[in-house]
């Protein structure tokens, strides 16, 4: 029961997703691009982390595939500007809609919420979608890739000093955080070279 929900839910979020026809301004919101680069992973590593912390499969499966539909769902501009507030009440609408209980829905509710910096999870099952979400983004290309989709290289550098360090204190494990350290003190090194060579030409 518990595969087949997530097969229904999965594919209700990959078709809210659009394809990509080489048009759109917001290529990483696609399909082709978000699944195989984004939630695919994400469900990966949730498998293996829930095996290791006893999660609930369920939850936290539900909760990864429902935490970025903000990023197109009612979505009127350019910017993702409260996306999660839009991935909430998507997540809402959808749950109902598969009949997934109170008390189940109010559990990927709260995984979904933990996936923001700001907030804290309170639970197992929160700190294993925190953690999936933030490891996903270090061990993909997604990271290089936001290069290739930013319109301006300097706000792209900026956003990927913040990112990577909020990203990593997002994840909640001790193997997890050891996983990406390398990955966090390469992109430290390399922006650290980029700002230092980039100010000696500029003088």
């Amino acid at each position: 029961m518990t595969e087949k929900i997530i097969k229904s839910i999965y594919q209700e979020v990959y078709n809210l997703f659009p394809e990509d026809n080489g048009k759109l301004e917001l290529r990483y919101v696609c399909r082709n691009w978000i699944f195989p680069n984004h939630f695919e992973i994400m469900l990966d590593i949730i498998d293996k982390l829930c095996v290791k912390h006893q999660g609930d499969v369920l939850v936290c499966k539900l909760a990864a595939l429902l935490h970025d539909t903000g990023l197109v769902y009612k979505r009127t501009c350019g910017s993702s500007q409260n996306h999660e507030e839009r991935s909430i009440e998507f997540a809402e609408l959808t749950l109902k809609k598969y009949n997934i209980t109170p008390k189940i829905r109010k559990e990927i509710i709260e995984c979904i919420k933990s996936t923001e910096p700001q907030h804290q999870p309170h639970n197992t099952n929160g700190r294993i979608v925190r953690t999936a979400d933030a490891l996903s983004q270090f061990i993909s290309i997604h990271f290089i890739a936001k290069a290739a989709f930013a319109q301006d290289f300097d706000e792209y550098i900026t956003w990927l000093s913040k990112k990577i360090n909020t990203n990593f204190e997002k994840i909640c494990f001790e193997d997890e955080k050891k996983q990406a350290k390398p990955i966090l003190d390469y992109y430290k090194n390399a922006l650290q070279l980029y700002m230092s060579k980039k100010n000696s030409v500029e003088k």
